[in-house]
């Protein structure tokens, strides 16, 4: 039909984005087995992330893996690492191997390494997965210091992929801070945000646990993608203006849910948790269909614990929740939230 669009999510406060693009970003990230035999106790394996990228540089256009220099530090460590893409659980992996003599490029300073790959091996991809590049470009600073939530796509502890959401919470010199959820092996992975409908790099996850002053919770940390260009171009890498961006932590009115009461107060709501989300001011639409389509959750209670243990990640208050379950007719269930009902030893699940 005529006039007829991408189907998209639609959420609020310009954070839309055509769902097919989310999903060509998320493809284009890959797990990384390291060999590494650096280390005293002799060789060991380990696992990272990282993405296929493509940039100009030189006048040329390069396409490759990129990753942290942590995760691969030098040429040789390269060439003994493989990379698997399509490793999400449901389709065939492909696995392929990194070939640093066809492009090498790592700083230690800016936590970053480029690593190049076959031209066959890229044209599988795309031909057999339909995966391609993320396009690395620079970002304003208009739109840097506008940015309020990303995405990051990863392999945790090596695992399948995995997808996790959070805000912005402040911007140094080099880093860009946020409180979407890594952990081991994740390092490496891109950091996205929403720009113009479409899923764009904005930093290169380097690490986690960091508490600064404005953020007074541990929170992750990315290279920002402008620091990376600026010294592959050879030109002055342009640092950014530090400022304490959208996020206020606070301490004193937090839900305070402990894990298992998350899980009661969750299998009690498996049909309107998204509503109930809604209701707390804490999600827009695209954030509770992103928790709706994951299908690592395998039902709707699964999917509104992960809610709820989110809401409390983004500082959401325990009254706040009473408010929204009393608003969808769950007095019972709100006057139990309030009371702290779930949290005794001698409530039955």
């Amino acid at each position: 039909m005529s006039g007829e669009k991408d189907e998209m999510l639609a959420g609020r406060g310009g954070n839309v984005v055509c769902w097919h693009k989310m999903v060509e970003a998320i493809n284009a990230v890959c797990q990384l087995t390291i060999i590494d035999g650096s280390g005293t106790t002799g060789t060991n394996e380990r696992k990272g992330s990282g993405s296929l990228v493509r940039l100009k540089l030189d006048g040329n256009i390069i396409s490759a893996i990129l990753t942290n220099h942590h995760v691969i530090k030098n040429d040789e460590m390269a060439a003994k690492t493989s990379i698997t893409f399509n490793y999400d659980g449901k389709g065939e992996p492909m696995i392929i191997n990194l070939y640093p003599d066809i492009f090498f490029r790592t700083s230690r300073d800016y936590d970053f390494t480029l690593v190049g790959l076959k031209p066959d091996d890229i044209d599988s991809l795309h031909t057999k997965l339909d995966i391609r590049p993320l396009r690395l470009q620079r970002i304003s600073e208009h739109d840097v210091y506008n940015v309020k939530i990303v995405q990051i796509a990863q392999h945790p502890q090596g695992k399948p992929k995995r997808f996790s959401m959070g805000r912005v919470c402040e911007i140094q010199e080099k880093y860009i801070l946020y409180d979407a959820d890594t952990t081991a092996g994740s390092s490496g992975s891109p950091v996205f945000y929403v720009r113009d409908e479409d899923c764009c790099v904005l930093a290169l996850h380097k690490s986690g646990g960091v508490v600064t002053s404005s953020c007074k919770q541990p929170v992750n940390k990315g290279v920002f993608i402008n620091i990376i260009l600026d010294y592959l171009s050879g030109g002055p890498v342009k640092f950014m203006q530090p400022t304490e961006h959208k996020v206020k932590f606070t301490e004193s009115k937090q839900a305070g849910f402990t894990p298992q009461e998350t899980v009661r107060i969750g299998s009690r709501i498996p049909d309107k948790w998204e509503k109930i989300a809604l209701a707390t001011g804490k999600f827009n639409d695209k954030e509770t269909a992103i928790i709706r389509l994951n299908h690592n959750y395998h039902d709707n209670a699964m999917k509104a614990t992960t809610m709820l243990s989110d809401y409390q990640r983004r500082l959401g208050t325990r009254e706040n929740l009473v408010s929204a379950l009393k608003e969808f007719g769950e007095l019972d269930l709100a006057e139990r939230v309030q009371s702290k009902y779930f949290q005794t030893k001698k409530c039955k699940s």
